[in-house]
């Protein structure tokens, strides 16, 4: 009796005797929608994509909760990381990042922003034009439609296990590219892992569904409103 005991509470702990959601069964635009309507509702997720159009490269890491988001993001040599807390970004990035940066202001704040060392931390309200420009990618909703929203799905693929979890294959088309996303069939339907072959390639995974993300503000971060009045 207590070995039964035992594989029944091990098989709980592993998630083994988790039974189907119904996805599986479902039409290709039933399935997206599901995972769609799964995802809008977490309280988390951690994003990991990278994509490749010739030269155009991305790399973006992030964590994602709905009051806020960090992470980081790689595009044809400039990096930089950002962190959002509420209405308030806090952004750094290297050398390029704030020469960049410094090509969308004006005045003393663009020559102050342009002399910056790499890694400086400047934080901006989100509706301000530092803020507003950068706070889409630290926005948990807009960036999962994004993600899940751009190909269209044409047909169920196999079932299979991807990164240790069952689930379906969305088989998705593009002007770009083709691709699969793969859908959990067990638990909610989150989408675990994505990824693309053609003119575009790339891959994105989803993990750590509803976990609890750390949001902390750095030191000495500089308020970008007060460059504006330095010389």
């Amino acid at each position: 009796m207590a070995g039964v005991l035992a594989i029944l509470v091990l098989a709980f702990l592993c998630g083994c005797g988790s039974s189907s959601n119904g996805v599986a069964s479902k039409s290709p635009a039933e399935i997206l929608a599901r995972a769609t309507s799964a995802a809008r509702h977490a309280s988390s997720v951690h994003i990991q994509a990278s994509s490749a159009n010739g030269p155009l490269k991305l790399a973006l890491d992030m964590s994602y909760a709905k009051n806020g988001a960090h992470g980081s993001v790689s595009l044809l040599g400039i990096d930089y990381q950002l962190i959002r807390i509420g209405d308030t970004l806090y952004v750094s990035g290297n050398s390029r990042f704030y020469r960049e940066l410094a090509r969308s202001l004006s005045g003393h704040a663009a020559r102050a922003v342009a002399r910056l060392p790499a890694g400086t931390w400047l934080t901006a309200e989100v509706g301000s034009g530092l803020g507003s420009g950068l706070a889409g990618i630290t926005e948990m909703n807009s960036e999962l439609a994004l993600l899940l929203g751009r190909a269209t799905p044409v047909a169920r693929g196999a079932e299979k296990t991807v990164n240790g979890q069952q689930a379906i294959e969305l088989k998705q088309t593009a002007k770009l590219y083709v691709g699969s996303l793969f859908i959990a069939t067990t638990g909610k339907p989150y989408p675990i892992l994505e990824h693309r072959t053609g003119r575009e390639t790339g891959q994105t995974t989803f993990t750590n569904w509803n976990q609890p993300v750390n949001l902390t503000p750095p030191a000495n971060a500089t308020d970008i409103s007060q460059l504006e009045h330095q010389t």
